[in-house]
């Protein structure tokens, strides 16, 4: 079974937790997911690239391991242009239902990996802000 996910349905999704890999910075609910996409409003022509790794069903319960590929770009100022920026990427997603035949939702993301490649990485732009938040 293929669970495609568009970015509306995640918004509408029952998210519970976002958690980022090497930390114990977590994003909680809908506001949680807000405030994580607002950080990433300095990048812009985001593409994901991503493929089913591993899904396990428990009756009302899917575990979905993912990995992928993230292309974006970013601009600063006084920047004379934009970068090419390319990460590779693994999730864990964790749906559930209450009752069947209700539509699965996403409770939990985790991020689990997340590296740039060679020459795709960030040059003049601040840190990650994932990792000044505490």
């Amino acid at each position: 079974m293929l669970f495609l996910f568009t970015f509306a349905g995640f918004l509408k999704s029952a998210m519970r937790m976002t958690i980022l890999p090497n930390s114990d910075v977590k994003f909680q609910g809908i506001a949680g997911l807000a405030d994580h996409q607002i950080g990433k409003l300095v990048f812009f022509d985001q593409k994901f690239d991503c493929d089913l790794i591993n899904s396990e069903t428990k009756e009302h319960e899917i575990t979905i391991s993912t990995k992928g590929v993230w292309y974006a770009k970013s601009w600063q100022i006084p920047s004379a242009y934009s970068q090419k920026l390319i990460a590779d990427v693994s999730h864990t997603w964790i749906l559930e239902r209450k009752n069947v035949p209700a539509t699965f939702v996403i409770v939990t993301h985790i991020c689990e990996t997340f590296s740039y490649r060679k020459n795709y990485a960030p040059t003049d732009v601040k840190p990650d802000f994932h990792l000044t938040l505490k």
